[in-house]
């Protein structure tokens, strides 16, 4: 979260973007402040916790996996 503002520049102005974290609390504030400098961010509402409680799949990455 504090090196969102260096990466602004990277991120579509064309699509959403959309924001996730384990409980969604760090994802909304990511997501408020993306919007300012005109980023159309969304936090995914409940964060992992519910996409996985909706039965949707998570991807792991390499470090996870080595865990």
């Amino acid at each position: 979260m504090s090196t969102l503002g260096a990466v602004v520049s990277a991120l579509p102005g064309d699509q959403p973007v959309y924001m996730i974290c384990a409980s969604g609390d760090r994802s909304g504030w990511a997501a408020e402040h993306l919007e300012a400098p005109g980023v159309d961010a969304v936090s995914v509402a409940g964060g992992t916790v519910a996409w996985a409680r909706a039965g949707h799949s998570l991807d792991r990455g390499a470090a996870a996996a080595a865990a």
